[in-house]
């Protein structure tokens, strides 16, 4: 699994990636059941991602190393989105029209 996301991240489905994630957290073991009850609880990456702590806490195997991993993967794009929007802003500003072209510096 870890070979073929090193190769191209896009590629595997989003329970494999809540499995990488939480091997990171939990100690060695298959996560690969916990991953895909979180999914079949919360339904997507996104609902576990949004999941508050009580509700991750509820499903078996999920304590707080695990709680604050995956907390942390719905805080960190959100800052920066949030970085992005901001330069959006100060681009449009700046050069009008052209907002966007700050983005792809």
């Amino acid at each position: 699994m870890r070979e073929r996301a090193a190769t191209a991240l896009t590629s595997p489905p989003d329970y494999e990636l809540l499995e990488m994630q939480l091997s990171r957290s939990i100690p060695p073991g298959d996560v690969k059941p916990l991953a895909k009850a979180l999914m079949a609880r919360f339904g997507s990456l996104a609902g576990v991602s949004a999941a508050s702590p009580p509700e991750l806490k509820a499903v078996a195997s999920v304590g707080e190393a695990a709680t604050l991993d995956l907390k942390l993967l719905q805080e960190m794009p959100l800052r920066i989105g949030r970085h992005f929007r901001v330069l959006a802003v100060v681009g449009s500003v700046f050069t009008g029209d052209r907002a966007f072209a700050i983005w792809g510096q």
